[in-house]
């Protein structure tokens, strides 16, 4: 039906027009008019668009991170091909089917980065609540004197959990959209900035217990 919502090659279009040469447009996509023959919709079924519909996970300018860890900048993106811009100026295509198969996470919705941080046993008896409140003070100012403490929403670290060799910290730091072209930046600089205040404090890390994790698929926050 005109007006509708259809899936075409995964990709969802409004129908814009029924005729002998049918018409539908996704309108967050550079050259998103596909016009088809009336007989290639019999196999294809619309339903009813919705207020705020999605039409693409991404659009030209916003900085995406994908499922095999591409991270860059989208460049364009047609019904056909994706092409991402990555730090440096080298750029790789994917195909629209593709790029949608890595479930994008866009950065430029806001986004949050996660770090996994293990001390020693020794430090029980502050781990739950004086070594967190001093890391996440040291992080705040840390990145605000790096110059990269404009768009913070949040910055929270807790005690996660007693794991085999180590008291696990979590370190969770929300920034705005704004921040997507330094996400590889502020990584480091959150667990660059652990570190430094642990030496600082004379809190002893057990071996091989700094990991970054990547953030899950989902609306970004």
């Amino acid at each position: 039906r005109e007006g509708e919502v259809v899936l075409y090659k995964g990709v969802p279009y409004e129908v814009k027009s029924i005729n002998v040469y049918s018409q539908l447009e996704n309108r967050a996509l550079e050259g998103g008019f596909v016009r088809l023959h009336i007989k290639d919709l019999t196999e294809l079924r619309s339903r009813p668009s919705f207020r705020n519909e999605p039409w693409f996970p991404s659009r030209q300018g916003d900085w995406i991170l994908l499922g095999d860890g591409t991270y860059g900048e989208v460049a364009a993106q047609t019904p056909d091909t994706v092409r991402v811009r990555l730090k440096g100026g080298a750029t790789r295509s994917f195909r629209t089917t593709d790029y949608l198969s890595l479930s994008p996470i866009n950065l430029s919705q806001g986004f949050r980065i996660s770090v996994t941080f293990g001390l020693d046993y020794q430090h029980q008896n502050a781990i739950t609540r004086e070594i967190p409140q001093v890391i996440e003070q040291a992080l705040g100012e840390g990145l605000k004197q790096e110059g990269l403490g404009a768009h913070i929403q949040k910055i929270r670290v807790e005690f996660l959990n007693a794991g085999a060799s180590s008291l696990d910290l979590a370190v969770l730091a929300e920034f705005e959209g704004l921040e997507g072209p330094r996400y590889q930046i502020l990584e480091r600089a959150i667990a660059r900035i652990c570190v430094e205040t642990c030496n600082a404090h004379h809190w002893i890390i057990p071996f091989q217990q700094v990991t970054v994790h990547m953030p899950e698929a989902e609306d970004g926050h």
